[in-house]
C-alpha cells in the first residue's frame, strides 16, 4: 500500500468522526441550542470533509459538500434564520453526505437522484426564497382541543424476540401391561408432566370392559393431558424416556395462545398498532395526542399548531442536549492519531517498569535499608511515579462509551416523529471510559 492510500484511509476515519460530530451538533440545535460556537462546529465538520475530499479528487463528494457548506455559512453569518423545518432539512442533508462518504470509500459516488433532490432544496434556502408553502388542511380535518393535528402513519412493527413463549401441548399416552409389570405407574408420569407447567388431565376409559370381563393385570385406561408450558418438545419427551416401549404416546402442539397486552403495562404498543390500522380505514383522521414516558422522564408540553400547518406536522420531539462541561473547564478537542501497536508496546514497557521497580524495592529491603533512609524515600518516590505513569498510559487506550450510543438520539427522534409522540432521551454517564479492548 502506497503512502497516498494510507493517508486516504486516515481521511475516511476522520470523516466518520466528523459525521458523528455533525449529527450530534444538529441534534443539539434541533433541541434548541443555537450557540454560535455550536453552529460553527457544524460548519467546520462539513468544511473539513469537503477539504479532504478535494485533496483526493472525490468530485461528487466535494460538489455536494460545497452546497451544504454554503448554506451553513449563511446560517452562521445570520443571512438565513434557523427554523425547525430547516434543521430537519440539515439532518437529511447530513445523511446524504454520509452516503457520499460511504460510496467514496468503495470508489463510487452517492445516489444521483437523492443528491439532486437534496441540492435543489438546499439551494432554495441559499437563494433566500420562501420555503414551499404548507398545504391547507382539508375542510373535514380540524385540530383537536389542544390545537394539534395528527395524521396516522402506517407502521411495520418488527418481530421482537421476547424469549420462550408459552405453548399448549396435547399429550395422550396409553400404558401397556408391561409398564405396570415393571413397577411403573401412570400417576408418576402425570406428576412429572405437571413439573413442566399447568396441566388439565382427562381420563380415557373407553376401553374399560364390564366388571365380569375385567382383567386386573391388563392396562385398560389411557390419559389425555393438556399442558401449557414454555419448555421445548424435547423436555416433554424426556418424561417418557424411562417407559419407552411400555407406553404408546402422542405429543401434539396446539395453536399458540394469543398475546394479550395489558392496559398501562409498558409502552402503549396497542395504541400504536391501533393508530397504524386507522391509517387504512376511513375513520376521522383527528386524534388525541399520545404521551409516553421514557425512563421516567417528564413529558414536554405539546406545541400547538396553527390551522394552516400541514396535516403531517406533529408536536416537536425534544432531542437531548450535548453534555456541557462545567463552568470554567476547557475542553481540549485536539487529538493525535497513534498506531494501536505503539500503544500496546508502550503499555507492555510500562508493565515491565512496574515489575522492575518492585524487584528493586525488594532487593533494597533485603540489604537492610530503612524506609526512612535516603534510599528508602527515593524508592517510595519511584514507586509513586511508576504508578502515575502506568495510570496515564492505561488511560490512553480508554475511550468514552458515548460512541456506542451515538446513534440512539437520532433513532429516538425518528421514531417519535413516526408515532406522533413526544419523547426526550436522556443519557447519563456517557463520558465513562472503558479500555478499547473491551
Amino acid at each position: 500500500m502506497d503512502e497516498l492510500e494510507e493517508i486516504k484511509i486516515t481521511f475516511f476515519q476522520e470523516c466518520d468522526e466528523l459525521l458523528g460530530d455533525l449529527e450530534s451538533g444538529l441534534l443539539s440545535i434541533d433541541a434548541g441550542d443555537t450557540e454560535p460556537e455550536l453552529v460553527n462546529a457544524v460548519f467546520r465538520a462539513v468544511h473539513s470533509v469537503k477539504g479532504g475530499a478535494g485533496a483526493f479528487g472525490l468530485e461528487a463528494l466535494v460538489r455536494f459538500a460545497h452546497v451544504f457548506e454554503t448554506l451553513l455559512d449563511n446560517i452562521r453569518g445570520g443571512k438565513t434564520a434557523l427554523r425547525p423545518d430547516l434543521v430537519k432539512l440539515l439532518l437529511r442533508a447530513a445523511d446524504v453526505l454520509a452516503d457520499h462518504v460511504a460510496a467514496a470509500k468503495l470508489g463510487g459516488e452517492g445516489d444521483a437522484a437523492s443528491t439532486t433532490s437534496m441540492v435543489e432544496e438546499l439551494e432554495t434556502w441559499i437563494s433566500g426564497g420562501p420555503a414551499p408553502a404548507p398545504p391547507a388542511l382539508p375542510a373535514d380535518v380540524q385540530p383537536n382541543e389542544d390545537g394539534i393535528v395528527f395524521k396516522p402513519v402506517a407502521l411495520t412493527l418488527p418481530e421482537v424476540d421476547e424469549g420462550p413463549r408459552e405453548e399448549i401441548w396435547t399429550i395422550t399416552f396409553q400404558p401397556m401391561d408391561e409398564l405396570y409389570a415393571k413397577a411403573n405407574e401412570a400417576g408418576l408420569l402425570i406428576r412429572e408432566i405437571e413439573r413442566l407447567g399447568k396441566i388439565d388431565v382427562e381420563l380415557l376409559d373407553d376401553a374399560l370392559p364390564i366388571f365380569d370381563n375385567l382383567d386386573p393385570e391388563t392396562a385398560h385406561f389411557a390419559w389425555k393431558v393438556r399442558l401449557r408450558t414454555d419448555v421445548p418438545e424435547e423436555k416433554i419427551r424426556e418424561v417418557f424416556e424411562f417407559v419407552e416401549g411400555h407406553c404408546s404416546t402422542t405429543i401434539v402442539r396446539e395453536a399458540s395462545p394469543p398475546v394479550l397486552v395489558e392496559a398501562g403495562a409498558g409502552p402503549d404498543i396497542a395504541a400504536i398498532i391501533a393508530a397504524a390500522q386507522a391509517a387504512n380505514t376511513e375513520a376521522e383522521p383527528t386524534f388525541t395526542p399520545l404521551k409516553v414516558d421514557v425512563a421516567a422522564v417528564e413529558s414536554q408540553p405539546p406545541v400547538a399548531l396553527s390551522p394552516a400547518a400541514p396535516v403531517a406536522q406533529v408536536a416537536k420531539p425534544v432531542s437531548p442536549r450535548s453534555p456541557q462541561p462545567p463552568q470554567g473547564e476547557k475542553v481540549n478537542q485536539a487529538t493525535i492519531r497513534v498506531d494501536p501497536e505503539r500503544i500496546d508496546k508502550l503499555i507492555d514497557l510500562v508493565g515491565e517498569l512496574v515489575i522492575n521497580q518492585a524487584m528493586l524495592a525488594q532487593r533494597v529491603a533485603g540489604h537492610g535499608f530503612a524506609a526512612s533512609s535516603d534510599v528508602g524515600r527515593g524508592l517510595d518516590e519511584l514507586e509513586q511515579l511508576t504508578r502515575d505513569i502506568q495510570d496515564s498510559v492505561m488511560a490512553i487506550r480508554a475511550q468514552p462509551v458515548k460512541s456506542v450510543f451515538q446513534r440512539m438520539p437520532r433513532l429516538v427522534r425518528e421514531i417519535a416523529g413516526q408515532t406522533g409522540k413526544q419523547v426526550r432521551l436522556v443519557t447519563d454517564g456517557e463520558n465513562t471510559e472503558v479500555d478499547k479492548t473491551v
